[in-house]
C-alpha cells in the first residue's frame, strides 16, 4: 500500500469519525431548542438599546441561540453544548416568565453586577466572538438597567 493511499485512508476514517461523534449529544441536542424572536424577558420593560445589548447575550442565555458551523462538529460541538446548557441554567432570558418575583430579583442584581464587572460575557468567549463584547458604555447602561428594573419590580409588588 502507498504512502498516499495510507494517507487517504486515514483521513477518510479521520472524517469518518468526525461525523459519527457529531451525532453524539452528551448535554441533550440544544440545537434544536430555538423559540420566537420576539420572547426574550416577557412582561419586562427592556429599552430598545437594552434589547440590543441583551442580544449579544442570547446565544448562551436564551433559547435563540445562533449556532454556528463548528457548533457541529465533535468535540468543539460538545464544548460549544455545555457551554450554552450551563448559560441556560442560571439565566435564561426565554423563561424569564417563569422565574418567581425573588428570582428575578436576584438575577436582575446579578445581571448588574456581572455586566458591569466584566464578568460577563467571559473573556474566553469573547476571544472567538469580539461582537459579544460590552463596551464600557452598555456596561453602564445594563447596570443602570438592571437596577431600574430591580426597583419597578419591587413597586409593582408593593401595589
Amino acid at each position: 500500500m502507498t504512502l498516499r493511499r495510507k494517507a487517504g485512508l486515514l483521513l477518510a476514517a479521520g472524517v469518518t469519525l468526525v461525523g459519527l461523534l457529531s451525532l453524539v449529544h452528551p448535554f441533550g441536542d440544544l440545537h434544536g431548542a430555538t423559540i420566537s424572536a420576539g420572547s426574550l424577558l416577557t412582561d419586562t420593560q427592556v429599552p430598545e438599546d437594552i434589547r440590543h445589548t441583551l442580544a449579544k447575550c442570547a446565544d448562551c442565555h436564551s433559547s435563540q441561540t445562533r449556532w454556528p458551523a463548528y457548533s457541529y462538529v465533535a468535540p468543539v460541538s460538545w464544548l460549544v453544548q455545555h457551554d450554552v446548557s450551563e448559560g441556560r441554567k442560571h439565566l435564561n432570558f426565554s423563561t424569564w416568565q417563569n422565574y418567581t418575583q425573588a428570582q428575578q430579583l436576584d438575577l436582575l442584581n446579578r445581571i448588574a453586577a456581572e455586566t458591569r464587572s466584566g464578568q460577563m460575557p467571559p473573556s474566553q468567549y469573547t476571544l472567538i466572538h469580539r461582537s459579544a463584547r460590552l463596551s464600557p458604555d452598555e456596561q453602564q447602561a445594563m447596570y443602570a438597567w438592571a437596577k431600574a428594573e430591580r426597583h419597578r419590580l419591587r413597586e409593582a409588588a408593593k401595589k
